[in-house]
């Protein structure tokens, strides 16, 4: 997701060890908010990304709102 969140920014992409940022224009077809991940934190609960200023947090899946990407690895 993090990955992701920088391609959204348009920032460089490719070093896991670089945290997305809230700098760089959105890219069309993609919201500046909190993105969901399959990752689950506990069975009530999963990771999401925001991607407006580039924070991962863990969040209530019955009660929040955020978008989801597909994305398939290969």
């Amino acid at each position: 997701m993090n990955e992701l969140c920088k391609y959204a920014r348009q920032q460089t992409t490719g070093d896991t060890e670089v945290l997305c940022v809230s700098s760089g224009s959105p890219r069309d077809g993609f919201a500046i908010g909190a993105y969901w991940s399959s990752s689950e934190g506990n069975p009530a609960n999963t990771w999401h990304q925001y991607f407006s200023w580039g924070v991962q947090d863990i969040s209530n899946k019955a009660g929040d709102a955020s978008r989801v990407r597909p994305v398939r690895a290969f």
